[in-house]
């Protein structure tokens, strides 16, 4: 079930990857306001460069339906093993709560993850790592620290 459910959320976003609707990119005004009731699907596209020298680099796109959002997150730091995969999230006004489905060195993982719209930019709840696991987790109480600037749709 569980690949089912991968399968057709992939194949659902390469679809909407090539939507050709380029009404929304061209302004800030596409981001969704709090009281938005479009049916409309909204594609909207980020970026986070960091690291010592600016290579370490983090795409997000977002495809948004109503309140459900799906879309494509990479992480690709310098140098070091890469993650990319989908997001599957619920948007509440301007807050965006979901699930980071990737894979990195040929498995497969999941991280909670936490996104916020504010004015032309993205920001995101930073992950923290649990002393007892060692892996990442999302705490409630990070604040939304990690901003990602809005950029044109591939």
């Amino acid at each position: 079930m569980k690949f089912l459910t991968l399968f057709s959320s992939i194949l659902f976003l390469f679809s909407a990857c090539n939507n050709t609707n380029t009404s929304n990119t061209s302004s800030n005004s596409g981001l969704v306001s709090k009281d938005s009731s479009s049916s409309d699907t909204l594609n909207m596209c980020f970026q986070h460069v960091e690291g010592n020298r600016n290579q370490d680099t983090s795409y997000i796109h977002l495809i948004l339906n109503q309140s459900a959002v799906t879309g494509q997150y990479d992480h690709m730091p310098y140098e070091k093993d890469s993650r990319k995969g989908i997001i599957k999230a619920v948007k509440t006004g301007n807050e965006i709560k979901g699930v980071w489905i990737y894979s990195q060195e040929g498995m497969q993982d999941s991280l909670d993850i936490a996104f916020k719209l504010q004015d032309a930019s993205l920001l995101q709840k930073p992950f923290s790592v649990d002393i007892s696991t060692g892996r990442q987790v999302l705490r409630d109480s990070s604040a939304y620290s990690i901003q990602y600037t809005r950029r044109t749709c591939k």
